[in-house]
Parts: structure tokens; C-alpha cells; sequence
């Protein structure tokens, strides 16, 4: 059998992000956490067989809260994947690469009078493919909006991240305009067992915009994964 794979997707989108790279690795038992941004939400689900997180952005952070808290059985979890990730999102004395919080802040203050113009600039700044046309906004949810803001100046998950010694997928961008090269670096590029990619190129929408070179990535990291667990890759 395949471990489900746990896909979290990040501020101000919603689980169609993985569509693409889907498409590239069937098989699997796929839980898609939505978030609630623009829906209701679709809540966590804890997996009863083994498993893999795997997520985008704040969704990476999202899932190492989880795993701090226990919500997640870290005993049947065969590994983590950050894709434009990061295990804190706010500068801090000894993290100088990361976001001002004086930033959020303005995000938030505009969110509040005008969201659908702070969605639409910070999509276009991180890179939303052209090719996909306007992205609707229907069904945005203000204050959860909100919530995701307050857990990017927040949350810190660098500590619990440092004493992970399982298999460990960060892919990055050397263009990413959110997450800079420089923050990616001082958050994993000392990590013991991180196994790390760059796409030179690559921007902040990794999923949408290199959709077969994240793909690539997750099966080769997949199929190393199952087949240090014991699992059969070829198993549906």
C-alpha cells in the first residue's frame, strides 16, 4: 500500500493549488485540508496508516503546528515536504532574511477595508500564472483571512522543525518574491536531513507554475521514502 499523502495549501489560496502536480502521481490516498479562505473549510482528518505532509507556504507551517500539538500520529508519519515553505514566517533578532511584521500588519489593516485588492496584489506578486485568468474570489472569508496573518507573524515551529530526523523535501525558488533565497537558506540549509532543491527560476507559486519539476521531486522522495519504511512503491 501507498501512505496518504496530506496536502495544505497557503494564505489566501485553496486546495485547487495541487491540481496540477496531482495529475503527475497517481495512486495515492490523498487528503486535500482546505483551509477556509474562500469555503467553509475541510478540517484535518487524522490518517490512520502512514503518511506524508506535504505543504505549500503557510500550509508547511500549518502542518508543523499540527505536528507540535499532536494532532498529527508523528509515529506513522514517513516524512515532510516544504514547497515554498518555512518553519516561521516573521523576522525575528536571530532571522533577519524573514518578513517585517510591520508588514502583516499593513496586510491586515488592508484587509480589512479592501481584500479583494490586497488578494489580487499579493497573487500577482507571488507569481499566480497567467495562463489560469482572473482567479475568482468568491465565498473570501475576511477574518480567516485574517487568522492566516496573525498565524504568519505568530507562529514559530523552528525549534520543534530542528529536531525532525526523518526524511525531509524542501523545494524552493531562487525568485521567490515572498520567500526570500536568503530566509530559505537561514531555515534550512543547516538541517541535518533536509533534502534540497532549487529551481533558479522559480517564484512562489512552485505547484502551479512547475508543476512536473515538483512533481519530479515528490516521487523520487516518495518512492526513497516507501522503500526505507518497508512500503511497496508500486502498491495502489
Amino acid at each position: 500500500m501507498k501512505p496518504e499523502l496530506i496536502w495544505v495549501h497557503g494564505w489566501a489560496l485553496g486546495p485547487g493549488l495541487w491540481r496540477r502536480v496531482l495529475r503527475l502521481l497517481p495512486g495515492f490516498n490523498n487528503q486535500l485540508v482546505d483551509l477556509g479562505f474562500f469555503s467553509r473549510g475541510t478540517p484535518l482528518v487524522a490518517p490512520t496508516t502512514p503518511w506524508v505532509g506535504i505543504g505549500h507556504s503557510l500550509g508547511f507551517l500549518w502542518l508543523l503546528e499540527q505536528c507540535q500539538r499532536g494532532t498529527l500520529p508523528m509515529e506513522r508519519c514517513l516524512g515532510l515536504v516544504s514547497i515554498n515553505g518555512f518553519a516561521r514566517f516573521s523576522r525575528a533578532p536571530d532571522l533577519a532574511s524573514a518578513v517585517h511584521p510591520r508588514i502583516l500588519r499593513a496586510m491586515a489593516a488592508r484587509c480589512r477595508d479592501e481584500p479583494e485588492a490586497l488578494l489580487q496584489d499579493f497573487r500577482q506578486k507571488a507569481g499566480m500564472p497567467a495562463d489560469l485568468g482572473p482567479v475568482p474570489l468568491v465565498g473570501l472569508d475576511r477574518e480567516r483571512l485574517l487568522e492566516g496573518l496573525r498565524w504568519l507573524e505568530g507562529w514559530d515551529r523552528r525549534a520543534w522543525l530542528a529536531r525532525w530526523d526523518r526524511p525531509l523535501l524542501v523545494l524552493a525558488g531562487g525568485a521567490d518574491a515572498i520567500v526570500s533565497a536568503d530566509h530559505t537558506r537561514a531555515l534550512f540549509a543547516d538541517h541535518p536531513v533536509a533534502d534540497r532543491h532549487w529551481l533558479a527560476a522559480g517564484g512562489h507559486m512552485l505547484p502551479l507554475t512547475h508543476p512536473a519539476w515538483c512533481g519530479e521531486h515528490l516521487r523520487v522522495f516518495l518512492e526513497r521514502g516507501l522503500a526505507s519504511s518497508g512500503m511497496e512503491a508500486g502498491a495502489g
